[in-house]
C-alpha cells in the first residue's frame, strides 16, 4: 500500500532588517507559509495474534519525528500493552514507550510498515470467576476426601456427593469476601453480599473515622444483601489493632463500641490484634458458629429442584 504523507504548514513573518533607517509599516508586513511533509507510518493492529483488526495511518512524533504514539494505540483499542508482531511468526518483544508522553523508545522511518499485537486489558470478571471455581472445588474435595462421621445433609443425599457417607461436624469451609473497607468495591456488593450467612464489620480502634462509618457499612450491607429479616440478620463487630503503641493511641473505647453493638441488637463484639494474633481464633470461631446457625436448612442453590418432571415439560411446552 502506497503511503500518502500528510502536509503541514508553518507560518512565519517576513523579517525586518535590523539596520534599516525606515520604520516598519505594519500594512506592508507579509506572512508566508512553508509546506512541510509530516513523517508517518502505516500500522497494522492485531489483537492476541488475530487480525489485523485495523490498519491506521499515524504521524511520527518526537524531536526527530521518528517515534510512534503507543499511548494512542493503547487508548484507542483498549490494550494494556503492545508487542512487535510478524505475520506468520507471531508475537515478539514488547514495544517499550515513555509513560509520560506515550511515545515509543524505538524509532521508525517515514513510510514504515509496522505490525503490532495488542494484549487487552484484564476484566474484573475473570479473577472473580477463578475465585468462585476455587471455592467450589475446595468444598467438593473436602466433602469427598475426609472420613465422614455425621449424617449427610438432605441435598448431599439427593445428589449422592458423599456416596452415602457422613460429613464430620468439624469440617466447615468458609468463603470470606473482604472489601477492605474501600468504597470502590461497593458496586460489587450485590454479587458478594447476596446469600451471605453472616456479616463481619471491622474498624481500627486508633482511627475514629473507621468507627464512624460503621453505620454506613451496616446499612449498605442490608440494602444490597436484602436478607429476609434484616432485624435478625447476624452481624459481628471486630475492633482491630489494639496492639499499636501499647493501646495508648486508641481513640475508640471498648465501652463506646459495646454501646454501638447494643444499639444494633446486641451484636457480638471482639477486640483483636491481627499482628499479635490476639483473640483472632475466638472471633472467627464465633463467626463460623453464627453463620452455621443462620444457614438455611437447604442450600439456596438446590432449592426448588423438581422431584418429578411434569408432563408439560416432557413435551417441551410451556405451562403459562
Amino acid at each position: 500500500m502506497a503511503s500518502s504523507n500528510r502536509v503541514g504548514e508553518i507560518e512565519e513573518e517576513e523579517a525586518t532588517p535590523l539596520l534599516s533607517s525606515t520604520k516598519p509599516n505594519p500594512t506592508h508586513q507579509r506572512n508566508r507559509s512553508v509546506r512541510t511533509l509530516v513523517p508517518e507510518a502505516e500500522v497494522h493492529v492485531y489483537k492476541q495474534g488475530k487480525g489485523p483488526i485495523d490498519v491506521i495511518k499515524m504521524g511520527l512524533s518526537g524531536w526527530d519525528q521518528d517515534q510512534l504514539d503507543i499511548g494512542d494505540i493503547l487508548d484507542r483499542f483498549g490494550f494494556k500493552s503492545v508487542y512487535a508482531f510478524t505475520p506468520g511468526s507471531g508475537r515478539g518483544v514488547p514495544i517499550a514507550f515513555n509513560p509520560r508522553n506515550g511515545r515509543s523508545l524505538v524509532t521508525y522511518n517515514d513510510g514504515a510498515l509496522i505490525h503490532v499485537d495488542g494484549e487487552p486489558k484484564d476484566s474484573v470478571v475473570k479473577p472473580i470467576t477463578k475465585i468462585l471455581v476455587g471455592v467450589v472445588v475446595m468444598s467438593l474435595v473436602i466433602v469427598m476426601v475426609v472420613i465422614l462421621t455425621k449424617d449427610t445433609p438432605q441435598w448431599a443425599k439427593k445428589f449422592n456427593i458423599s456416596g452415602g457417607g457422613r460429613i464430620p461436624p468439624w469440617v466447615l469451609a468458609c468463603a470470606i469476601w473482604d472489601t477492605a473497607g474501600q468504597e470502590r468495591f461497593q458496586s460489587l456488593g450485590v454479587a458478594f453480599y447476596r446469600g451471605a450467612d453472616c456479616c463481619v464489620l471491622v474498624y481500627d480502634v486508633n482511627v475514629m473515622r473507621s468507627f464512624d462509618t460503621l453505620n454506613n457499612w451496616h446499612e449498605e450491607f442490608l440494602k444490597q444483601a436484602n436478607p429476609p429479616d434484616p432485624k435478625t440478620f447476624p452481624f459481628i463487630l471486630l475492633g482491630n489493632k489494639i496492639d499499636i503503641d501499647g493501646g495508648n493511641s486508641r481513640v475508640v473505647s471498648e465501652k463506646k463500641a459495646k454501646e454501638w453493638c447494643a444499639s444494633k441488637g446486641n451484636i457480638p463484639y471482639f477486640e483483636t490484634s491481627a499482628k499479635e494474633d490476639y483473640n483472632v481464633d475466638p472471633a472467627f470461631l464465633n463467626i463460623a458458629k453464627t453463620a452455621l446457625a443462620n444457614e438455611h436448612e437447604q442450600d439456596i442453590y438446590f432449592q426448588g429442584i423438581p422431584e418429578v418432571v411434569s408432563e408439560t415439560e416432557q413435551r417441551g411446552g410451556c405451562a403459562c
